[in-house]
């Protein structure tokens, strides 16, 4: 994605799009580089510019150094939010979890300006990290 830094939202966004569903959806190793330079020509770029890119060693090192970073810091799935500094929620969630998180925060924060948010259902499907 460093490369597609360089390029607008909409091609990122495309960009991400390919490499999601390849990895999720068909099953495509998104660290083979005739998978990443597929996706690169599909959403319209260089394909001679991101091949050099790729063939950078600098650009493996950055990648487990991320990695690493997220595992530290409990990222185990994405998306990973963290609100408040405080609170993680790994992976898809339901609205209802992203609320109580919320909540929590707000309960947190002491000074009763803020109402807890409504809910359209009675409470959490499923429980978040903290």
């Amino acid at each position: 994605m460093a490369h597609a830094g360089l390029t607008s939202l909409d091609t990122q966004s495309r960009l991400l799009d390919l490499l999601f569903r390849g990895q999720h959806e068909d099953g495509d190793d998104v660290s083979d580089q005739a998978f990443l330079l597929r996706a690169a020509r599909a959403v319209g770029l260089d394909t001679e510019v991101v091949r050099v890119f790729l063939g950078r060693e600098r650009v493996g090192d950055v990648i487990d150094l991320e990695v690493n970073q997220a595992s530290a810091q409990g990222i185990t799935a994405v998306p990973a939010f963290t609100i408040q500094g405080k609170y993680r929620v790994n992976g898809y969630q339901e609205p209802d979890i992203f609320l109580s998180v919320f909540d929590k925060a707000r309960e947190e924060m002491g000074d009763g300006s803020i109402a807890p948010a409504s809910r359209s259902s009675p409470g959490p499907s499923k429980s978040s990290r903290s």
